[in-house]
Order: structure tokens, then C-alpha cells, then sequence
């Protein structure tokens, strides 16, 4: 091998070792501007509190959907000051039937593994797992059949949390007043 071979093999590995080590000390994808802090460790099941009502929620930390979902009963939809509303009871943890009204943010269509895609209103709510706590779009079905109240999708975690899908129940929500991210 000549000179010049050798010279270009050491060019690019000092590029392939200050990539890596860029890449691996930029901090998560996505994390608040200024922020330094890596995202949270959590289980792929977490308690989670809607606030401000304040009521918990067994969820299913979800990396494959794109947003969050709620088992929610249709009470009634309004319009209240000609724009959108809709009235829903959430069913907590400790069994009681907690009703919310909330604008309608936009109607959804979820793909569904069989069948042709659902429609479903969708909601803007804030969520506390951990300390962490984010006003996201929320979209409501009847989970009935499914296990868990709530899903928990990447726009919540993206930049704020792992999940180690070893792990079950971490963290106890912990938020406190302030504006959500």
C-alpha cells in the first residue's frame, strides 16, 4: 500500500472517530433548544395524569404511533361560539368516570390493521408521565378491548423519553404547575 493510500485511510478514520463522537454527544433528537439533557429512561408501561383534572391513567408507551389515544365515551358533540366541541368521560385508574369538554383540534384517520381507516376526533391534552408533562394531540376511541386507557405515542416522547420495554412503572407523575412543554 503507498504512501498516499495510507495517508487517506488515516483521513478517514480521524472524519469516521470525530462523526462518532459528534453524534454521540449532540444530545437527543428533537430535545428543547438549550437543552443538554438526554431523554428519560421510562417502562413501556407508565402511570400517566391528565391534567388539570388530575385523575391517573394506566398507559402503554407506544414508539410505533405517531400521536396519543384515549378510551373515551362519546357523550355529546356541541358547538360552542361556532367552533367544534365535544364532551367525553374518561374512566381512571381507580374507576371513576371523569367527564371532559374539549374543542375538537381536527378529525383524525387512523389505519387500523384490518379494515378500512377510522375516524376519530381528536383533542388537545396535557399529559404528565414522570416529570415530564406536554400539551399533545389526543385521539379518542373506545379501547374497550384493548388493555390499557391510554397509548402513548411519539409525539409526547420524541426528544423527552426511552423506553426500555423491560421496565413497567418507573415513575410516578410528578408535575407541577408551569406551562406544558
Amino acid at each position: 500500500m503507498g504512501t498516499t493510500q495510507q495517508l487517506r485511510r488515516l483521513a478517514l478514520g480521524a472524519i469516521h472517530i470525530a462523526a462518532c463522537t459528534l453524534f454521540l454527544t449532540a444530545g437527543p433528537v428533537g430535545a428543547a433548544s438549550g437543552s443538554k439533557e438526554s431523554p428519560q429512561v421510562f417502562g413501556y408501561l407508565e402511570n400517566a395524569m391528565i391534567m388539570p383534572a388530575g385523575f391517573l391513567l394506566k398507559a402503554k408507551l407506544d414508539t410505533g404511533a405517531d400521536h396519543s389515544s384515549v378510551h373515551a365515551k362519546i357523550v355529546e358533540r356541541f358547538k360552542k361560539n361556532g367552533e367544534p366541541w365535544i364532551t367525553f368521560d374518561v374512566e381512571s385508574v381507580d374507576g371513576r368516570e371523569v367527564r371532559l369538554s374539549e374543542p375538537v383540534f381536527r378529525t383524525a384517520s387512523v389505519k387500523r390493521l384490518v379494515g378500512k381507516p377510522q375516524k376519530r376526533p381528536v383533542v388537545m391534552l396535557t399529559i404528565c408521565v414522570g416529570k415530564i408533562k406536554r400539551r399533545v394531540e389526543v385521539n379518542l376511541m373506545d379501547r374497550t378491548k384493548l388493555k390499557y386507557n391510554l397509548l402513548i405515542g411519539r409525539s409526547f416522547m420524541s426528544g423527552y423519553m426511552a423506553v426500555d420495554p423491560a421496565k413497567r412503572f418507573t415513575k410516578k407523575p410528578s408535575c407541577i404547575g408551569g406551562e406544558a412543554q
